[in-house]
């Protein structure tokens, strides 16, 4: 499986692997105001899509080991990435 932002990787023509494109980069400037972030979306969907851990884990530690000045914005962009996550099907 590969799981991709769309707006930054074309993954080739990998037919052996099932490609998801989640639009990171856009939403979180969209959303999010912040660019920043889109790797924390990215995140938010291969929890969902995957399920390699618990979604509830990883808010966990993001409450616990994100500084407090970023925390809300990190917490918003995983429930961002599971919602794109789920819309990609």
């Amino acid at each position: 499986m590969v799981i991709y932002d769309e707006q930054l990787v074309s993954p080739g023509r990998i037919t052996s692997r099932k490609h998801i494109s989640i639009p990171a980069s856009g939403t979180a400037i969209k959303e999010l105001d912040s660019r920043e972030v889109a790797n924390i979306v990215i995140l938010g969907a291969v929890v969902e899509i995957t399920r390699i851990i618990g979604k509830d884990s990883l808010i966990s530690a993001i409450k616990e080991d994100v500084p407090a000045r970023f925390k809300d914005l990190n917490l918003r962009a995983v429930e961002i990435g599971s919602r794109l996550a789920k819309e990609a099907g």
